[in-house]
């Protein structure tokens, strides 16, 4: 996966991942971590946080699942702040056998 972006020379791009399971949360940094400055965050609220302390984000990965908001609209926000050039939202659902 290439990320174009305007961080300086040397300098990885970043991106904020944003799921409420730490499982997750840890295979997609594991997954990322040498291509990529990785931030995590657990909810809107906290990703929303790191969203403004920074300088922004080459890319935001989030669930579309999380309490209190969507992923959807998370990203809808972060499109809003146009500090983020790529955004994806993902989604998983756990399916029981029929029996």
């Amino acid at each position: 996966m290439q990320v174009h972006s305007a961080q300086p020379a040397g300098e990885l791009p970043s991106i904020l991942i944003v799921d409420d399971e730490p499982r997750v949360l840890r295979s997609l940094r594991a997954t990322l971590k040498q291509d990529y400055r990785i931030d995590a965050a657990t909810s809107t609220a906290e990703a929303r946080k790191l969203m403004t302390q920074g300088d922004g984000y080459s890319a935001v990965v989030s669930d579309e699942r999380l309490p209190g908001e969507t992923g959807h609209e998370l990203l809808e926000w972060v499109q809003d702040r146009k500090s983020t050039r790529l955004n994806s939202s993902h989604s998983s659902v756990s399916r029981m056998p029929s029996s």
